[in-house]
């Protein structure tokens, strides 16, 4: 026996008591139940309880009979609502939305586009200037479509039903997002007031390190900007990126050969993007370069390679432009730099994480061969403690 203890199967022989409680062992054996395709029969206390269709179609309120039988049926095809009135866009201002909706004589269309109209404004808490992905329309609609609307109120609860699986589809999709932007927003923000306080670290300081706003705000504005780029004059709320703000520790553009920021790809995947000036390309490093195919990086990265040199057309003057000896309004180049050059994640879901650390490395001068999955555990608890506490020392 004292070998036995002294072994490695000793924690059996220290297995601690087992209690059973009463009450439960006593539900058990005052319960039987039996079953068929109809229904299931409870046995307590000798009395018996059966649940069957009747009782289900109580509860949840459906209807409750024969299935029809339908011959040579045949249903009109609706169109979907992002054609019918928004000519096919896939993101709209809120006010069109709305605009949409007190328009609409269509009972069962202004039904569904009062219910986004009412998820963006008062769920959502958007100002009018939010921009609604009307991607999350064409689910609403499949859901929606074939259901029957008042009078029929039989209908209501599978109504009810659908409408807060798409509300939570949409939220859950909305806040991960917001979320996650808002993490990676606070991580450059802290990296920033690290370059500001430690100025010695990061010799010579020839960068510039925006928030993810950048890639969204011209991929916003693209379609209005790519009808006449001559004339096209860039908002405030984007120039100030290119002009900076020492009091929000916003490096001017003019004065750096290198601009960061992370970008989110149609918002499931990050990457960090790097604007070289003095070569006039843009470099992508991507942890995970099987995730968006090649041939599909040129819509995400097409506003960004033409309308930043127009930001430098309108931000700067010729004499400005002297510097960057390869400008050009045709165009940026691209690259998405390849592994092994860039270090690959082996795990879906840490191209946050991995889009941080390329940055943090980076622009310390470090290699970011060392940015490995080996250590994301350490990293993401690193981080976590940064954000929690705000703490920028390297």
């Amino acid at each position: 026996m004292e070998r036995a203890m002294k072994s490695q199967f000793q924690y059996l022989l220290k297995a601690p008591t087992v209690i059973f409680s009463g009450t439960i062992i006593h539900q058990m054996l005052i319960r039987k139940s039996s079953f068929n395709s109809k229904g299931i029969s409870f046995l307590v206390n000798g009395q018996q309880l059966y649940w069957g269709m009747k009782e289900y179609a109580l509860v949840t309120g459906l209807n409750f009979g024969r299935f029809p039988v339908i011959e040579n049926w045949h249903a009109e095809e609706c169109p979907p609502l992002v054609h019918k009135y928004f000519g096919g866009k896939t993101v709209v201002k809120v006010t069109e939305v709305q605009s949409v909706f007190l328009n609409c004589s269509e009972k069962e269309d202004a039904w569904k586009l009062g219910l986004i109209n009412l998820i963006y404004q008062c769920l959502f808490g958007s100002n009018n200037r939010k921009r609604v992905c009307l991607k999350r329309m064409r689910q609403m609609h499949c859901r929606l479509r074939q259901m029957q609307f008042p009078p029929a109120t039989d209908a209501i609860p599978a109504i009810s039903f659908h409408v807060l699986c798409l509300i939570h589809s949409m939220l859950c999709a909305y806040f991960i997002f917001s979320n996650l932007s808002q993490e990676i927003d606070a991580a450059c923000y802290i990296l920033k007031k690290r370059v500001a306080n430690f100025p010695k670290t990061y010799q010579p300081m020839d960068f510039s390190i925006c928030d993810c706003n950048v890639s969204t705000r011209l991929s916003l504005r693209y379609s209005k900007f790519s009808k006449n780029p001559q004339t096209y004059k860039f908002d405030d709320d984007l120039m100030e990126y290119f002009r900076g703000d020492e009091g929000k520790l916003m490096t001017s553009w003019m004065i750096v050969d290198k601009v960061y920021f992370p970008m989110n790809l149609n918002m499931k995947h990050w990457v960090l993007c790097e604007v070289q000036l003095q070569d006039w390309c843009i470099n992508v490093y991507d942890c995970e370069q099987g995730f968006i195919k090649k041939n599909h990086y040129d819509k995400f990265m097409k506003p960004l390679c033409e309308m930043i040199p127009y930001m430098f057309l309108f931000g700067t003057t010729e004499f400005d432009r002297i510097k960057y000896p390869k400008f050009s309004l045709e165009g940026m180049s691209y690259v998405v730099i390849p592994h092994p050059r860039v270090p690959k994640c082996t795990k879906s879901g840490d191209c946050g994480l991995f889009t941080i650390m390329y940055l943090e490395y980076l622009t310390a001068k470090l290699d970011i061969s060392a940015v490995t999955s080996e250590n994301i555990v350490f990293w993401r608890q690193k981080w976590a403690v940064r954000l929690f506490h705000h703490i920028i020392d390297p």
